[in-house]
């Protein structure tokens, strides 16, 4: 796998708290020193909600 360069999230509205259910936009840049072969373009990643609920799993399309 290539050495990560770059790694930038830009949310489309600059909301600061998001609740559950609100639709989450933006754009993911990946930058690598070599190419990486995937499928799809989906990403899961681990949200941690600032207040002390549990973890929630987000899935990017």
């Amino acid at each position: 796998m290539g050495k990560l360069q770059e790694f930038d999230i830009t949310f489309k509205d600059n909301k600061v708290v998001y609740s559950p259910g609100d639709a989450v936009s933006g754009t993911l840049k990946i930058t690598t020193a070599q190419a990486l072969l995937f499928k799809g373009n989906v990403l899961s990643a681990v949200v941690k909600p600032s207040s002390p609920r549990t973890d929630k799993k987000v899935v990017f399309h």
